[in-house]
């Protein structure tokens, strides 16, 4: 759809804020005009700049108005998605509500049991659930009274950042109220055919320019339709830049009202208690058990054994069109160990668990994390190595010799270990312990 500027019937003036038409040659002109050759046209103020624009906005107004509507909508809607980096809040939604309500609570009773496993210390006659309703009751109340509500001068400030103020597009000042005006700056130009000339102070042959005082000369500037499709972006951008304040206001308290407060628990990256947690990337939960730092017997030297740091030990967690989906296992922070692949990256899966070996349940959930957990701190056994070609330290992981993971992460005796705080486990002989 083209502009007004687009709709001119060539070659008319645009000089200080007025458009100019060119009429039929005329002798004894004394006013503004142009001279070509030995002939002379006469110059007629056609209106300003400002009046045209505002012309072109009430013929248009429903078209604008509902351009308006859907820019802001469809901003609004990212900008709450970018908030959050959410693409489904309600699966994403029901994913955290189903591990805050029925995975932590079962892992948090599950790791009374397991204890010195996973390195936990909990006192107390709470169950599970008493302690995560005590929790969310907390957490919930805050959202309701602050977090649930986006700032109008936040969302403003956030969606104007990316809407760029027009400038002159040939430098100098901006002149006038017009939007084309601003485009145009100090240049007045002359519009003839498919091509844009500005008006220059040097005379160029035969075409000169009086208008008031001054004489100019033109020199090209570039095709119309190119000024044209300049100045339809920027049409484009102002009509945004009207939106924010014209309609955005119903939008972002339509957006307030339809997110509750445990939609915006969810949008968190993360939550924990004691040692138990999760954290979120994009859409994925990734539900994990903190296992103390731990030290594993060399299967080869029994005497040694190879320290570890603490480790989230996880399951990952999906929703999709309501169905919960359970995925492990996964090392959450980098770190050097034979059953990894790579050792400088985050959700680093477990070579030697399935993939898809995890039930959507809870149960089934809690159970690969204890299964995981199990996996890396105990699996380094001689089976282990003879699975992998040799029974020494150059059997290869990934085509890592355990002689350069243990070198990686040094060799401590039993009494070392035991003296710096480390966890023992898969210790199958117990020489060491004397």
């Amino acid at each position: 759809m083209s502009t007004f500027f687009g709709r001119l019937p060539s070659p008319f003036f645009i000089v200080d804020e007025h458009i100019y038409d060119i009429r039929t040659p005329a002798r004894d002109v004394n006013g503004d005009h142009v001279r070509i050759g030995t002939c002379t046209f006469p110059l007629v103020a056609a209106g300003t700049l400002s009046n045209w624009e505002l012309f072109e906005e009430q013929i248009s107004r429903d078209a604008t108005f509902a351009f308006k509507k859907k820019y802001v909508a469809d901003a609004i809607a990212q900008e709450i998605r970018s908030r959050s980096e959410i693409k489904n809040l309600a699966d994403l939604t029901k994913a955290c509500t189903f591990i805050i309500h029925d995975v932590m609570p079962l892992m948090i009773d599950t790791a009374y049991e397991l204890g010195q496993l996973v390195g936990v210390e909990l006192n107390g006659p709470k169950t599970g659930k008493d302690v995560i309703d005590d929790i969310m009751k907390k957490e919930l109340a805050a959202l309701e009274t602050k977090d649930t509500k986006m700032s109008m001068d936040d969302v403003k400030k956030s969606i104007l950042a990316q809407l760029p103020a027009p400038k002159p597009l040939w430098g100098g000042k901006e002149l006038g109220s017009s939007l084309l005006g601003t485009l145009l700056g100090e240049t007045p130009v002359y519009v003839a055919h498919d091509d844009v000339y500005a008006l220059s102070k040097e005379k160029t042959g035969g075409f000169v320019v009086c208008l008031g005082k001054k004489k100019y000369g033109i020199a090209r500037k570039c095709f119309v339709q190119e000024l044209e499709a300049t100045y339809q972006k920027a049409l484009e951008t102002q009509h945004k830049w009207q939106a924010i304040d014209e309609v955005a206001q119903q939008h972002i308290d339509t957006a307030n009202k339809k997110q509750s407060a445990m939609e915006c628990f969810a949008g968190r990256k993360q939550f924990n208690y004691g040692n138990l947690g999760y954290l979120r990337e994009e859409e994925s939960f990734y539900v994990y058990w903190e296992v103390p730092k731990f030290c594993m017997q060399n299967p080869v030297h029994p005497k040694e054994y190879i320290p570890f740091p603490p480790t989230k030990v996880s399951v990952r967690v999906n929703v999709s069109d309501g169905a919960i989906y359970g995925e492990g296992a996964y090392i959450v922070d980098a770190m050097v160990h034979p059953f990894l692949q790579r050792w400088d990256g985050q959700y680093e899966h477990v070579c030697i668990l399935s993939r898809y070996a995890v039930n959507g349940t809870a149960d089934g959930i809690v159970r690969g994390i204890s299964t995981a957990i199990n996996a890396f701190t105990n699996g380094l056994t001689r089976e282990s190595l003879e699975a992998h070609g040799r029974t020494d330290e150059e059997s290869a992981y990934y085509g890592h010799s355990l002689r350069m993971i243990f070198e990686k992460n040094g060799r401590l005796s039993r009494q070392e270990a035991v003296a710096q705080g480390y966890l023992i486990t898969n210790e199958w002989v117990l020489e060491g312990k004397k």
